[in-house]
């Protein structure tokens, strides 16, 4: 009867054996492979996306969250502006202001067409500063002060729109005798003039400024 000889197995053997039941009823492992040039989740760090990192352009209204964006996130004029909301109550009146300073003008006055002064309409002009020589000649004398302009406008109550007014001031050397006909110490003359017949004199109240 031929004899049988029995050896134990060697480590390696042990470990070959073992390394086979595992491959042949162990759990199995799926490889995920990346795209090319591109990473996963897991391999981003905090902080590692920069704004100079993300393409202009790439951030679209679907990868932004509704409602998240605030009015400082836009330029000044890109929001449109909201509709009106209602008028506040009125608050309380303020106090009163300080008297303002008297007006620059010289004189003023209000004359008829007659050459009369309206006293509650003038100011350092009286009946006797003026006189009426001639039709739609109005003369000025006898002033406190030295005019330095004068400006003349029909009043549209008498004059009814119908008339200009153009005013001088005489100058030195002019005679207002033989310009105007005015007295010879006139120092300002206003001529009315009728705009419905042009270049013709006619008689209209008018308001008078000095400065």
């Amino acid at each position: 009867m031929p004899r049988i000889l029995a050896r134990r197995p060697s480590p390696s053997m042990v470990v070959a054996f073992v390394a086979l039941l595992v491959a042949m009823g162990g759990t199995g492992y799926a490889a995920i492979t990346l795209p090319a040039n591109s990473v996963g989740s897991k391999q981003l760090k905090r902080n590692a996306v920069t704004s100079k990192k993300i393409k202009n352009g790439a951030v679209k209204s679907n990868k932004v969250k509704n409602g998240s964006l605030l009015s400082v996130d836009f330029k000044s004029g890109q929001l449109p502006a909201g509709a009106r909301g209602p008028e506040g109550p009125r608050g309380p009146q303020g106090p009163k202001g300080d008297t303002g300073a008297a007006g620059s003008a010289a004189a003023y006055a209000l004359v008829d067409d007659l050459g009369d002064v309206v006293g509650a309409q003038a100011k350092n002009i009286a009946a006797a500063n003026v006189s009426h020589p001639d039709v739609g000649t109005y003369c000025f004398s006898g002033l406190s002060f030295s005019p330095t302009n004068i400006v003349a406008t029909i009043n549209g109550n008498t004059g009814l729109g119908a008339g200009d007014a153009q005013a001088s001031i005489f100058l030195a050397g002019e005679d207002p005798m033989a310009v105007a006909g005015c007295p010879v110490e006139a120092q300002a003359v206003v001529y009315t003039i009728n705009n419905d017949n042009p270049g013709t004199l006619e008689d209209f109240a008018f308001y008078v400024a000095f400065n």
